[in-house]
Formats: structure tokens, sequence, C-alpha cells
């Protein structure tokens, strides 16, 4: 009579464990897990949880965790990410580069100035010998404009200018990116702190059925293989535990680093729950969100403009069969200090007429050359818009089948929880075996991580449709996104 109270009483403590009563910090209903994820729920059993939660991971890390959100980390990023810095000055260095050709035009102007003291015996015409002590001045003024110099910095101009606009549309997509990896980082860092609460339940739980089974044992209604198994369980659940401390703190520094600050900056995801945010309209199909993207996308404007600015270098190569002509502009003053000192002005131009590099041969085979550059750049846009399209087909059914999956994995979390209550009951009544248990506890652990999971990645897949089609922004991003209150 006394072993069949205790086993009532162990059976009864370990079926209240599994449903999951309110009064219990790591147990929760189905439904209460699906609400608080789903919407963040904020209430006095999740608050607690998570601070402890929060308080054991950086116990064992090591760490003084730093409190952010999405807002937060996007305004940093594009303000500090290094790689946005590096090409911001590529960028800055094509600007003056550009103003630089402007200044080209204007035509050189130079002066002068000599003072001679000329004092013994010097040949008048290479011939006549004659003494001077005489002190010598001259003054001159020059201006020198090279017209055929104009026309070749007229094309340079005009490269520089598509340059510049190449590297400024270069730097725009750099910040895209930036704002793209942050968002699926900082997804990447939360789905990893949703799973602890999932992670630590199924390490409390599955000690708890060790119990259960060595108390089974202990009364006859079990075996030794149980307790292996539930051992080996329990071992299996605190490895996936402690992996998860190490995956999250390597988020942490990836997280960091991207964004621009301290790489051991422990930085932590203040919301406890995810909810999903359609950022893009229903109505847009494909074939309008690429139509968007080749309008709108900076690595395909970043081609365009590297292919004229090709052209323009190519076209540089046809002055070699302008006519040169140079006009220069002299003024000034000369003299000495006992003859006196007079104005002299010159103007006057010189002309040639080349035949091209080379016999025009060496300005063929460059223009030929250029011809194949613009085609081997042409090629690659052509590939760029086709891989485009490709990326916005993927993002766009990878949405709507994470979407879809997010339903389904609802129902599988419930009813999972639903099969382990009733593996629990059929155990207790003789119908299955420890084992069953185990399975039914398994496949909880393994539904919630998934609803996790495919949240994350329809979020995920939002933010990479945004960015495949061109449109992607911190405002964009972060459509709907409500700042959590940090702890």
């Amino acid at each position: 009579m006394k072993k069949l109270v205790i086993i009532l009483f162990i059976m009864f403590s370990f079926a209240n464990l599994a449903s999951a009563d309110d009064d219990l910090i790591w147990n929760y209903k189905s439904d209460e897990f699906v609400e608080n994820l789903t919407q963040g729920k904020s209430n006095v059993i999740q608050d607690e949880k998570q601070k402890v939660l929060d308080s054991e991971l950086s116990k064992n890390l090591g760490i003084d965790l730093v409190y952010t959100n999405l807002a937060e980390c996007l305004t940093v990023a594009v303000d500090n990410n290094y790689t946005l810095k590096t090409n911001n000055s590529s960028k800055e260095a094509n600007y003056w580069e550009n103003k630089n050709s402007i200044a080209q035009f204007i035509p050189d102007l130079s002066y002068g100035y000599t003072m001679q003291q000329i004092n013994g015996t010097v040949l008048v015409g290479n011939v006549l010998p004659t003494v001077l002590n005489e002190t010598a001045i001259q003054s001159q003024l020059k201006i020198n404009w090279d017209t055929v110099q104009q026309g070749k910095l007229f094309f340079l101009y005009a490269k520089t200018k598509h340059t510049y606009k190449a590297s400024y549309a270069a730097f725009e997509y750099s910040r895209d990116q930036v704002i793209l990896n942050t968002t699926l980082t900082y997804y990447d860092l939360l789905q990893k702190k949703l799973t602890f609460e999932v992670l630590k339940t199924n390490l409390i739980e599955r000690e708890e059925q060790l119990k259960l089974t060595q108390a089974r044992y202990a009364v006859g209604l079990g075996d030794k293989f149980d307790i292996s198994r539930a051992e080996a369980e329990l071992a299996k659940a605190k490895q996936q535990y402690i992996a998860n401390f190490n995956s999250l703190r390597l988020s942490q520094a990836k997280l960091a680093n991207l964004i621009g600050i301290e790489v051991t900056n422990a930085i932590y995801p203040s919301e406890n729950g995810i909810n999903t945010r359609e950022l893009l309209e229903p109505s847009y199909d494909i074939e309008t969100l690429y139509k968007t993207a080749l309008d709108t996308r900076d690595d395909v404007r970043e081609y365009k403009e590297k292919i004229k600015a090709l052209k323009a270098e190519r076209s540089s190569n046809y002055m070699d069969f302008v006519p040169q002509l140079n006009i220069f502009y002299t003024t000034g003053q000369y003299g000495t200090i006992r003859r006196g000192i007079g104005d002299n002005t010159t103007v006057g131009f010189s002309t040639t007429v080349p035949l091209g590099k080379n016999l025009g041969l060496g300005t063929f085979t460059k223009v030929k050359a250029y011809n194949e550059k613009i085609d081997a750049e042409q090629y690659k846009l052509i590939n760029l818009t086709r891989s485009v399209k490709e990326d916005i087909l993927n993002s766009y059914y990878d949405s709507k089948t994470a979407l879809e999956r997010i339903e389904a994995s609802k129902k599988e979390v419930r009813s999972a929880d639903s099969s382990l209550r009733i593996a629990i009951m059929r155990m207790k009544v003789g119908a299955s075996t420890f084992l069953d248990v185990i399975q039914a506890q398994s496949l909880k652990v393994q539904a919630r991580e998934t609803l996790i999971n495919t949240m994350i990645e329809y979020n995920k897949a939002q933010a990479q449709l945004l960015f495949n089609s061109g449109i992607i922004s911190i405002g964009n991003v972060l459509n709907g996104y409500k700042i959590p209150t940090p702890p």
C-alpha cells in the first residue's frame, strides 16, 4: 500500500509538471507559449522567467548584457559600419577627382621674375665681345592653353563624372547591405535568445523525468534501460543548452562587429517574443518587384555608370587624330637698371596634325580593347539583372512559404503538447512505455524551436525581399516594429 501511494504521488507530480500549471515558472501551456511568442505578451510569469534566463546567461558567460533593439542597431550600424566608411571614403575621393578634372579646363597661368647682375665680357650674337656692367631685370606673365589637351579633358571629365556616380551607387548599395545584414544578424541573435527558454524548460523537464524513472525503478515499475535512456536524454538536453550559450555569444560578437562597436560588447535583444511583420504590400508580384529593382537597385546603377565611364575613356582616344592647337600669350617687362625697363607682349599659336599613335595602329588597337571591356561589363550587367530576378523570386516564395509554415508550426506546438500529456496518461494506465513519453517530449521541444525559427525566417525573408527589390531602408525595415522596453 505504501509503494502504491509513492507511485501515485510521483505520477501526479509529473503530470502536473507536464500540464504546465501557471504557478510553475518554467512550465507553461501550449496556448500561452504561442501567445507570448507571437505577441510578445508581458506578464509576471514571463518577466520572471526572462530575468532568470538573463541572469543565468550573464553568470555562465561572465558578461554584462547590453540590452538593445533592432531600431537602435540599425541606426548605429549606418553610422559606424567600417565597410560603409571605406566605401564613403572611396566615394569622396572620386568626387574630388571629378572636381579636379573640371579644374583642368582652366588655362595654365605662370609668373616669373628674374634679376641678374652682369659684370665682365660677354659675346654679342656669339661673335662680338663687349664689356658690360649691368643689372638685367625680367618680369613675365604667361598664359598657355592647349586645345587638344582640353578635348581630352572633356572626355576625362565625363569619365570621372560617371566614375563618381558609380562609386556613389556602390556606397548606397553597401548601405543597403549593412541594413540587411544588421537585420538578419539581429534576428539570428533574437532566435537564440528565444530558444533559451525552450531549452531551459527541456533541461528541467528531463531532470524531472530522470527522477521519475529512478523512483519508478525503485518500486519495481521500470528497468535500467529506462534509467539509461533518461540519463542520455538529460545529457543531450544539457549539451543543447550549453551549445546555445556559445552560439549566442558568437552571434553577439558578430552583430557588434557589424554595427561598428566594440566586439566584446554583449549586446542582447530587449524583446521577449517575435511577431510577424508584413513589410511589402501583398499586391506586389514578382514582375512588379523586378521592374522596381531595375530602376532602384544601386548595384545595377553602379554597373551602368561604369559602362558610361568606359565609353568616355574610349572616346578620348579619338583625340589622337585631332589637330593640336596650342595658344599662348605672354606679357612682361624687360630691361636694365641703367638703360630702363620696357614692355613686351607676345601672342602666338602652334599647330600639329597627328595621324594617331604609332601610325594610327596604336590608337585603333586601344579603341578595340576598350570595346571588348565595354562588352564584358555589359554582359556582367545582363547577368546581374538576371540574378536580381532570381533573388526576388527566391525571397518572394521564401516569405510566402514561411508564412504558411508559421500556422502549421503553431498547430504542431499544440499537438506536440497534447501528445505529451496523452503519452503520460497512457503510461500511467500501462498502455505505453516511458520511451513513448521521452519521444513525445523531444517532439514538443522540436515543435517549439520550429515555431520560433519559422517566425524568424519569415521576417528575415521579408527584409531580404525589400533588399532584392531595391527598396530597403531603415524606415521600411522597422515598419510595424514596436521598440521593446529594456528590463
